[in-house]
């Protein structure tokens, strides 16, 4: 866990592996602190691995280690991906995937970050069939609150559908575009009733 005020990360570990992927050296520390540009380990247990496999443990209070990130780099991993843009979000998800992580959650944010703001189009183009209706049978009141209810189902739509492909159910394209193209379907058919 990495505490952004302090520069402080604890319960670290860190895995060096060999080229055929086999562990080399495992460091577990109880926490590592960024003074003067660098990386303090504090109560570590290292684990250097021989040629036959076998461990050979090493014990130190405290150990400077050098690793290529910074506290900014745990900074940005920290970042609310709702605080994105799509740019910096992209620019994020192509960092971390070159870095070996998982990226199908943010695959699936940086897709809604696009599908989400048509929801306004889809909503204008099923409150057209309403309007011309509630002209005609006068229930102008009806017409608002079936909007309202209509908003409130797309926002439950999509939420369900990119909790799916957060969780690898739906492809991420399908999982942020889902609601908008159930939506766009009822849009169609209600102009289609309307016109006959």
């Amino acid at each position: 866990m990495f505490d952004v005020d302090k520069n402080i990360i604890r319960g670290v570990t860190i895995n060096y592996l060999n080229p055929d992927f086999t562990l080399m050296t495992r460091i577990d520390a109880q926490r590592a602190e960024w003074k003067n540009d660098q990386w303090f380990f504090y109560n570590l247990l290292t684990t250097h691995f021989d040629d036959n496999k076998n461990p050979v443990l090493e014990w130190s209070k405290e150990k400077v280690i050098n690793i290529p990130e910074k506290p900014s780099d745990f900074k940005v991993m920290q970042k609310d991906v709702e605080k994105m843009g799509y740019f910096e979000l992209r620019k994020y998800v192509n960092k971390i995937r070159l870095e070996g992580y998982d990226v199908t959650k943010y695959r699936v944010d940086l897709h809604g970050k696009i599908a989400f703001p048509l929801v306004i189009l889809i909503m204008v183009f099923i409150a057209v069939p309403f309007s011309l209706r509630s002209e005609r049978s006068g229930g102008v009141m009806q017409s608002v609150g079936l909007g309202i209810f209509i908003g409130f189902s797309y926002w439950i739509v999509h939420a369900f559908s990119m909790s799916l492909g957060r969780s690898e159910i739906l492809p991420a394209v399908l999982a942020a575009w889902g609601a908008n193209i159930l939506f766009a379907a009822v849009a169609a058919v209600l102009f289609y009733r309307v016109h006959t």
